[in-house]
């Protein structure tokens, strides 16, 4: 039982659970990761030269 327990897990770990792509928590939750992402880098100045408004 220990050894079937082990090879779930690890078929479970390398193949995942199927995630819909148009899942409503999971297109949010991209959203904000990639509104964060762009103000770090807004930040760090990579936009700088580009004369784009500020985000805020």
């Amino acid at each position: 039982m220990y050894k079937k327990d082990q090879a779930l897990k690890l078929d479970l770990a390398m193949n995942g659970p199927a995630i819909l792509d148009n899942s409503p928590f999971l297109l949010k939750a991209r959203d904000e990761y990639n509104r964060a992402e762009l103000i770090r880098e807004y930040n760090a100045g990579r936009y700088q030269d580009k004369g784009l408004p500020g985000i805020m």
